[in-house]
C-alpha cells in the first residue's frame, strides 16, 4: 500500500501540483485531472479500485510520488464532498485571469463528465431529474468561453457558474451515496 500524503488546497499546493503533472507529462490540466477524479469519486470509486480507471487518467505511472499524489487528491476530494460543511470546490488552477480560469473550468467540467460516465451504464440507468439536468448543463459549461467586454458581468458568471458546478458535484455525490464501494 502506497504512503498517503496529506493534501490541502491553497494557492501553493495547487501550483506544485500543476508543476508534479506537468513534469509527468500527463497532457492533462490540474482543473481535468480534478474533475474527472470528482467524477470518479462521485460514483463511488477510490483508489483500492484505482487499476480498473486509470487509464483514464494516466496510461502508466511510473513514479511513486505521482501515484501517492493522486490517492492524496483523491482522498482530499471524497473528505469535501461528504463534509457536513460544503467544502467542496473544483481545483482550477492558480491562474487569476478570468480568461484562463473559465478556460479551467471547462476542462473541469470535461473532466468531471468523463469521470461519471464512466462505466456508466448502471449509473445512468438510475439517475435523477435533477442530475440529469446538472450533467446536460455540465457539458454545456465545458463549452464556455468569455465573451462580453464587461469584466464585472464575466466574473459575476464565472462566480455562478463555480458555485452551480460545485452544487451539482455534491447532488450527484450524494445521489450515488448508498451505491458508493468503501
Amino acid at each position: 500500500m502506497t504512503q498517503k500524503i496529506n493534501f490541502e488546497v491553497n494557492a501553493d499546493s495547487t501550483e506544485k501540483l500543476e508543476r508534479v503533472f506537468r513534469k509527468n507529462s500527463l497532457g492533462l490540466s490540474i482543473a481535468e485531472i480534478h474533475g474527472t477524479l470528482t467524477g470518479l469519486v462521485c460514483i463511488g470509486q477510490n483508489e483500492k479500485n484505482f487499476h480498473q480507471w486509470q487509464p483514464l487518467l494516466f496510461p502508466k505511472i511510473g513514479a511513486k510520488f505521482l501515484l501517492n499524489t493522486m490517492f492524496s487528491l483523491t482522498s482530499f476530494t471524497k473528505r469535501c464532498l461528504e463534509s457536513s460543511d460544503f467544502q467542496f470546490k473544483p481545483i482550477l488552477g492558480s491562474s487569476g485571469e478570468l480568461v484562463k480560469r473559465t478556460e479551467l473550468l471547462s476542462d473541469w467540467c470535461r473532466g468531471f463528465t468523463i469521470g461519471v460516465s464512466w462505466n456508466g451504464i448502471k449509473q445512468a440507468k438510475n439517475r435523477s431529474e435533477d442530475t440529469e439536468i446538472f450533467l446536460s448543463d455540465i457539458v454545456q459549461i465545458s463549452l464556455a468561453e468569455v465573451g462580453s467586454d464587461d469584466s464585472e458581468i464575466e466574473e459575476k458568471a464565472f462566480f455562478e457558474l463555480e458555485e452551480y458546478v460545485k452544487v451539482g458535484a455534491q447532488l450527484v455525490y450524494e445521489e450515488y451515496l448508498p451505491e458508493k464501494s468503501n
